[in-house]
């Protein structure tokens, strides 16, 4: 047990050598996984990514690139880099507000848990492109992504330091014309994105949208975060329901009895909260791109009951 101990106590002693002789002004040169130093990423603008769950909230205006980084034939070439455990999004749209369904190109990598890339051309799906290569993106190295869309509406998505092939590639037979840029994570998952660094000869094409919400826009991204990605309340204890009959018809020959109801529920989810007078003096709030959880309703039909006379349903 003595050696033991005593063997313990020289590693130690060892250990703080090491940490004593490294110098400081040379931690932040230490290579990574992909050959880029954090010194490095101090000439990049930063954009970080709370645990909030997905969405895009923050849009960032394409400049034109002037610089030596778009070669001719292409329409934009960008790179970015990431320090995210998983899931880090890139979205490349033609407006700063795409609905649900709108044509754009969304970039994922490191999705499901860090096991495979993908493009999709719809927000969340429509998946047109994927790679099954794992553990790309950490939470430790920085990870380089590289875009590039020519002038035939091909997308190249390159993670340069992994291979010189691209990890995603998308033909676009109709091309977007991309004007802004979003990054998101998804569910608890935190990120922090680089752009605009110095030491890659970028220059300033990325610019933050300056654009004063109306009431109800804050109140509508307020809900949706409080929402949780549209997750259950943990608090939820129960659900009130009621009916509203609407019509009521017995058919004699046929022995059929229909009716049509109206069914209204009830439940309370404290998350949902805010000030009126914080929000325009709004004290009640409908919006269809309001992101919250509701009950799931599975409309069964009632087995035919078995009788003398015709079924009933």
């Amino acid at each position: 047990m003595y050696n033991l101990i005593k063997g313990s106590l020289a590693t130690y002693c060892c250990l703080c050598l090491l940490l004593i002789l490294i110098d400081p002004a040379e931690s932040g040169q230490l290579s990574t996984r992909f050959n880029v130093s954090f010194a490095q990423l101090d000439s990049c603008e930063t954009y970080s990514v709370p645990n909030t769950g997905y969405g895009y909230r923050r849009f960032y205006m394409l400049r034109e690139l002037s610089n030596n980084n778009r070669k001719a034939g292409e329409r934009l070439h960008l790179k970015f880099y990431v320090l995210t455990a998983m899931d880090a999004h890139i979205l490349l749209s033609v407006t700063n507000h795409p609905r649900p369904n709108d044509r754009v190109y969304e970039i994922v990598i490191g999705a499901g848990g860090n096991t495979f890339s993908a493009i999709r051309n719809a927000m969340g799906m429509r998946r047109v492109a994927t790679n099954q290569e794992p553990n790309l993106v950490s939470l430790y190295d920085p990870t380089p992504i590289e875009i590039v869309q020519n002038q035939n509406g091909e997308l190249f998505v390159y993670i340069p330091g992994f291979k010189k092939e691209p990890l995603l590639q998308f033909i676009d037979e109709a091309p977007l014309v991309i004007n802004y840029l979003s990054f998101s994570s998804f569910g608890s998952n935190t990120a922090r994105w680089f752009y605009d660094c110095g030491f890659d000869g970028y220059g300033s094409e990325i610019a933050p949208i300056v654009k004063e919400e109306t009431k109800t826009e804050k109140l509508l991204s307020h809900l949706n975060i409080q929402a949780e990605n549209a997750s259950m309340p943990a608090n939820l204890s129960s659900i009130s329901f009621h009916f509203q009959t609407r019509s009521l018809a017995y058919e004699q020959t046929s022995s059929l009895l229909q009716t049509r109801m109206h069914m209204m529920m009830h439940w309370r989810d404290s998350r949902l909260v805010w000030k009126p007078e914080d929000f325009g003096s709004l004290e009640s709030f409908e919006h269809p791109d309001l992101r919250i959880w509701k009950p799931y309703e599975r409309p069964q039909r009632r087995p035919a009951i078995h009788g003398s006379g015709p079924p009933i349903l």
